[in-house]
């Protein structure tokens, strides 16, 4: 089986490309890209710990692309959920990265229907 860091330098090298393919309007390799990493999380979602190891540094990576999924992938996963959120926060708002930011614009959206949910369920 794959290291944490072999997982981690994979998710960070689709994720690139994953972005560039979204900034060039191409879809089929985006979507691929995106599979792929999906498929890549769910090899290590059961093991907490691997989660947060392999995750939590891409959370401060360099690459907005990058952050943003490792956010989503941590949200997903319950881990990191204060810097994970705030950092798809910091995707969202930043303008300079255009679909990136309106792709961190939808997940915080729909994290933010999430969290509600949940607060509704909570004090019901």
């Amino acid at each position: 089986m794959k290291r944490g860091q072999d997982f981690q330098k994979d998710i960070e090298e689709l994720a690139i490309s994953w972005g560039e393919a979204l900034k060039t309007g191409d879809h089929r390799t985006a979507n691929r890209q995106n599979n792929t990493i999906t498929g890549i999380a769910k090899k290590f979602k059961k093991d907490k710990d691997l989660s947060a190891s392999i995750l939590a540094p891409l959370l401060q990576h360099p690459n907005p692309s990058v952050r943003l999924l490792a956010s989503v992938h941590a949200l997903d996963q319950g881990i990191h959920i204060q810097e994970a959120e705030n950092t798809l926060i910091d995707v969202a708002n930043d303008p300079n990265i255009h679909v990136i930011q309106v792709m961190a614009q939808i997940n915080l959206s729909q994290w933010n229907k999430k969290k509600t949910a949940f607060l509704n369920r909570k004090t019901s």
